[in-house]
């Protein structure tokens, strides 16, 4: 310890502070991204200096160089060395003495004095408030505030796992089933983790339970509440999810902890109802999953599912001799950060942000093999449904060709400049809830995505004859004509559909606007029949 902190005191004593560099805010456990320069803004020509790393046991350790100067205005330092524990930085404070310029390594051994301690607690990714006490009657005891001046290059500051994970490492995953309790036999859940450089995810899912909040614990800490609601499509049982994210998006709590190796552990009112023990290594992912090297270029535009209607998205599969990339771009739409999804499985986040003109636009690329600065190509897009989404709602999609041969693709969605694959099949089905006014009526609502394009269909059965108005997310669509049904012996009840798809059927309306994610409502004049959320997936 004596060593790394005299050599690096050489190598660091004596910088002047540099000019402020933007970061990201609200952080919660200190990182190696905290590396750096920071400034005491309310003292002139003071400041720190962080190195945050990492000792052969494996332990994360903190050393902080604290410039300032002595009674008689001249340049000192004091060098502090200590443990993180979450947002803090608790170290001990040195004082080095007896050594002069250039002196021969050794030759001092006791140089080195414990003075006090020094303890910097982080407000967020830019700002902190640091206390100290020594034993010096010049420096005695205070405080002072901080707020960074530069950041590593390459490396984003959340306060999350994510800081922590080289360009160069691996990507990794679990999934493991949580076991129930004999008091619960019917509860069942998974963990699910997957890091990439850049980002991690861990998410906790709970089904076939009670209504209510579950505890989250991980390696003994409370780590998050899980609230489970009955399931639709399950009048007896609950279920319920809790995500969380390094860098943290949207509502999902901060991932600021590491599953692997620890207990996971789900508790209702103090009781546990689902336990297991995560791998202390995740499996790799992606190995021999990509869509190879090759000579390919297939570039199709998104279908705009109609939220914002002047925005515009694309995807790009580029395959050359030594590098594959995977590229998806979006513009004039809010500024934000909006998942992107393939085969409804979340790869990562495309941030939208104000241009220089003043308009909007974000892009994703990906690559293969790893890039510095890019996340890992470790999926093949060809043949897939990608999706750009907000929340629950698709905002873009398009069936990604599996190849760029085919001359006859150029309508939005299905190909566009460059080729048309077959695309995934999705179907999604939906039992609208009945509002009770027709308690024998039903209804069913159905999505589907095959290599033809795009189709929604309505139908109701056992109503009244009559005209009945479809909207989706609150604007009218279409009428439903319900008619007797000719099996029907007591001649009361009637049924009917509406039909959509894209592109048009010579019979069918026109499917230009989002479905998933959006409410659906059957009415009878100013009457709700009907009325649901349409799933996303």
């Amino acid at each position: 310890m004596t060593s790394l902190r005299l050599r690096a005191g050489f190598v660091l004593f004596g910088l002047i502070l540099m000019a402020a560099v933007a970061s990201p805010a609200a952080a919660f456990k200190v990182t190696g991204s905290f590396t750096g320069w920071w400034d005491q803004p309310d003292e002139q020509n003071h400041g720190l200096i962080i190195a945050i790393s990492r000792l052969p046991g494996g332990d994360q350790t903190a050393v902080v160089f604290w410039a300032h100067y002595n009674d008689s205005g001249s340049p000192t330092w004091l060098l502090a060395q200590g443990p993180l524990r979450d947002d803090t930085i608790e170290a001990d404070l040195f004082q080095v003495r007896g050594v002069n310029f250039m002196q021969a390594s050794g030759t001092r051994p006791d140089a080195e004095e414990r003075i006090g301690t020094f303890e910097i607690v982080f407000e967020n990714c830019d700002r902190g408030e640091v206390s100290y006490t020594t034993e010096l009657p010049a420096v005695g005891a205070g405080g002072f505030a901080i707020q960074r001046l530069t950041t590593v290059p390459g490396m984003e500051c959340s306060g999350g796992v994510s800081d922590n994970v080289p360009p160069s490492a691996p990507p990794e995953k679990f999934e493991i089933d949580l076991d129930p309790t004999p008091d619960y036999p019917d509860a069942q859940g998974e963990a699910e983790w997957v890091m990439r450089p850049g980002s991690a995810e861990f998410e906790i899912e709970i089904e076939d339970v009670q209504p209510g909040e579950y505890s989250v614990v991980v390696g003994g800490e409370e780590r998050g509440t899980l609230v489970a609601v009955m399931d639709d499509d399950d009048d007896d049982w609950a279920e319920g999810e809790l995500e969380f994210r390094s860098p943290q998006r949207g509502d999902k709590p901060l991932l600021d902890f590491d599953p692997r190796g620890q207990s996971i552990e789900v508790f209702l009112d103090g009781e546990l109802v689902l336990s297991s023990d995560a791998p202390e290594e995740g499996t790799p992912v992606g190995e021999g999953k990509g869509p190879g090297f090759g000579g390919q270029e297939i570039e199709v535009e998104m279908t705009n599912s109609g939220v914002y209607s002047d925005g515009e998205a694309s995807a790009e599969l580029e395959r050359e001799r030594r590098l594959v990339s995977f590229e998806i771009e979006v513009e004039d739409i809010p500024v934000g950060e909006y998942p992107v999804w393939v085969d409804m499985t979340e790869v990562g986040v495309i941030s939208v942000e104000l241009d220089d003109d003043g308009d909007t636009e974000g892009e994703l690329e990906f690559r293969f093999p790893l890039t510095a600065g890019y996340p890992l190509l470790d999926f093949d897009p060809r043949g897939s449904l990608i999706e750009i989404v907000e929340g629950d709602t698709t905002l873009f999609f398009v069936d990604f060709p599996s190849s760029g041969d085919d001359s006859n693709s150029d309508r939005p969605g299905h190909g566009g400049p460059g080729g048309k694959g077959p695309g995934p099949d999705l179907e999604i089905d939906f039992d609208l809830p009945n509002e009770g006014v027709y308690p024998d009526a039903s209804a069913e609502a159905q999505y589907e995505i095959d290599e033809d394009g795009r189709e929604f269909e309505v139908e109701i059965d056992d109503v009244p004859a009559g005209t009945y108005t479809l909207t989706v997310a609150g604007v009218e669509r279409g009428d439903i004509v319900a008619v007797v049904d000719e099996d029907d012996d007591d001649g009361f009840n009637a049924e009917g559909k509406i039909t959509f798809s894209d592109p048009r059927d010579s019979d069918d309306e026109l499917l230009n606007f989002n479905v998933r994610g959006e409410s659906i409502e059957i009415l009878e004049g100013g009457t709700v029949i009907f009325s649901g959320t349409f799933p996303n997936r």
